[in-house]
């Protein structure tokens, strides 16, 4: 059985695009400051984009979980740790 997610973001950049865009041309106009643009959107956009990432994930995630619970498969138990070092190489 395969789950098919998609996130679509075309609404989240289009928006952050105007409200970037505006900033841009106030920017502009009163400072000739036309970076403000460019900066605007990539805060905007870029932690709108993380945070959505972030959200869909744990969404996905504990979605796959209640389905397996729901088909009667068990979810993996975590192992439990014995007090030694570990290696991470």
């Amino acid at each position: 059985m395969v789950l098919e997610y998609e996130l679509n973001m075309r609404k989240l950049f289009i928006q952050t695009g105007l409200i970037s865009l505006i900033f841009g041309v106030i920017a502009t106009i009163g400072a000739n400051a036309w970076w403000i643009f460019l900066a605007a959107f990539i805060w905007l956009c870029g932690g709108s984009w993380v945070i959505d990432n972030i959200r869909h994930g744990l969404l996905v995630s504990e979605l796959a979980e209640g389905i397996d619970i729901l088909m009667g498969w068990e979810a993996p138990k975590p192992k439990e740790k014995d007090g030694s070092l570990k290696s991470w190489f």
